[in-house]
């Protein structure tokens, strides 16, 4: 892909590598997709036009169909998400998620977004499909989690 870098990062932590990734980033756009989640056909589409129409949107979270976290409708929300989200960059550099935080990263991050006054919006035509296949070779791939790739 044109213009594409890998960015490398000493730092194990995957939300430490997020936020390396987002700073080398040029574009006023990022977004976070888990290397085992398939991008479905309009995804990207849904993710430049909602943030066209919507200038007031800092965080879109897409659906991610039988888990817990599918959206069914467009709308405000009050979290974001990890594995399928994508922000304006300056929201995302003003609120990271939190170094070292874990499982509650997610959260932590949210609420400082919230607090921040930014809006956070669910758009289920942004969608990713998990690939069940690739579990295994994704886990395995966490043992060396240590690139970022950015335009």
């Amino acid at each position: 892909m044109p213009g594409l870098r890998q960015v490398e990062c000493a730092n194990r932590d995957p939300w430490a590598r997020k936020t390396a990734g987002a700073r080398e980033a040029q574009a006023p756009l990022i977004a976070f997709v888990d290397g085992d989640c398939i991008l479905q056909p309009g995804w990207m589409t849904a993710l430049l036009e909602t943030f066209h129409f919507y200038p007031e949107v800092a965080v879109l979270r897409g659906s991610t169909p039988a888990s817990w976290w599918e959206w069914r409708k467009a709308g405000r929300v009050r979290s974001g998400a990890a594995n399928n989200v994508a922000f304006r960059r300056e929201a995302y550099l003003d609120c990271p998620f939190p170094e070292g935080s874990g499982a509650r990263a997610v959260a932590m991050q949210s609420a400082a977004l919230r607090r921040a006054h930014y809006v956070l919006w669910a758009e289920p035509a942004m969608q990713v499909i998990r690939d069940r296949r690739g579990l295994a070779q994704a886990v395995r791939a966490l043992a060396d989690y240590s690139t970022a790739q950015t335009r």
